[in-house]
Formats: structure tokens, C-alpha cells, sequence
């Protein structure tokens, strides 16, 4: 049994810069302790996740520590462009010797999903498309893909991480539409199993 912790970075304090700081503490001591993973959520305009861009604090984070990994729960793939989310994951794997975890997902606040102009049914589409163009990404040295909300043709991906063909490691809500992909996905991706009690596609 392996032991982790997952942050939500709520406001604990007035002073942002010193929760950061602290946390960083934190982190190090995590590292000291032995314990397996510190992954981080995502949130938008609320006090309940101030790491709006948890790639951001996980660089830090990668600063801070040497044998623990890190990772996300969630990006919210529909609020990221995903070529630029590709260049963010490979530049984490490098900073991190090659201990970030990522994991993605479609967004469960419509509240926050609408500060970007998103609406639940959009964030779904867009959610799958970008599921798809980052695996592509992670997997090949150009990027192609032609869909209903995001097009790229042979853009060239360097610094790419060799995913092995293995499954992005995915959290989201449970609709209709999410389910059935990820039930195709379960079926054509190789050595993955699908959690019983909830909507993740683990790797291995």
C-alpha cells in the first residue's frame, strides 16, 4: 500500500505568496517522509483551489522534491488550449526527472466552466476531442488532427513523452457520452483497466 496526498489549495491564509511557500515546506517534508505522490486540483474563481494553473505549482513543486511524484487531478481539458497543454506536459516531465502524473478531465462546476464561455455540453465535446489530440501529441513526433473544435496539421512536438501506448489516466463526471468512449477506449487500449467506482482509466 503506497500513501499520497491530494490538495485542493484552499485559502488557509490572507497572505497567498506564504501559503504557497508553506506548502512548498510541506512538500519537501512529503518527499523526506516517503510518501508516494502529492497530486493537486483544479479550480477557478473560488477560494476552495488557488492553483488556477497547477502545472505552474508543480514546477515548483518539482523544485522541492526528488523522489516524489507529481501530478494533476484534474487538468480541465476544455479550459486549455491542448497543444499548448501538450508543451506544458513535457516540459513538467523533464523538470521532474520523470515522476509528473497527469491526469484530465472534462470539469464538474458548470459555474466554472462558464467563466470560460463553456457549456456542459461544449466542455464534453471539447473534453474528448482534446483526449485525443493529447494522446496523439505524447505519441508521435507531428501532431495532426482535424476535429469540430480544434485543427492541427503536422504541427512538430518536440520534447514529446513516449506514452507507450498506454491510457491517459482520466477523471470526470458520468455522462452518457464519456462513459461509452471510455468503455471503446478500455476495450482498444492495451494493459488498462477501468476502476470500479469511478469514471478512471488507470495505466499498467
Amino acid at each position: 500500500m503506497r500513501f499520497g496526498v491530494f490538495d485542493h489549495m484552499d485559502r488557509a491564509q490572507p497572505d497567498l505568496a506564504q501559503q504557497y511557500a508553506d506548502r512548498l515546506q510541506l512538500i519537501e517534508a512529503y518527499d523526506r517522509g516517503g510518501l508516494y505522490g502529492y497530486h493537486m486540483a483544479e479550480h477557478h474563481g473560488t477560494p476552495l483551489g488557488l492553483a488556477p494553473s497547477p502545472g505552474l505549482f508543480l514546477a515548483a513543486a518539482a523544485q522541492h522534491s526528488q523522489r516524489l511524484r507529481l501530478g494533476t487531478l484534474v487538468y480541465t481539458l476544455p479550459q486549455y488550449n491542448p497543444l499548448r497543454l501538450i508543451e506544458e506536459i513535457c516540459m513538467l516531465d523533464e523538470l521532474s526527472s520523470g515522476r509528473f502524473d497527469f491526469g484530465i478531465g472534462r470539469g464538474v462546476s458548470p459555474i466554472e466552466l462558464a467563466f470560460y464561455g463553456l457549456s456542459e455540453a461544449e466542455a464534453g465535446e471539447r473534453f474528448l476531442e482534446c483526449r485525443e489530440i493529447i494522446r496523439a501529441g505524447l505519441t508521435s513526433e507531428r501532431l495532426t488532427f482535424h476535429g469540430a473544435h480544434y485543427d492541427f496539421d503536422a504541427v512538430p512536438i518536440t520534447g514529446g513523452v513516449n506514452m507507450g501506448g498506454g491510457a491517459v489516466p482520466s477523471g470526470c463526471s458520468f455522462t452518457e457520452v464519456l462513459l461509452q468512449n471510455f468503455e471503446r477506449e478500455i476495450h482498444r487500449a492495451s494493459g488498462v483497466r477501468k476502476s470500479p467506482d469511478r469514471d478512471v482509466i488507470h495505466a499498467g
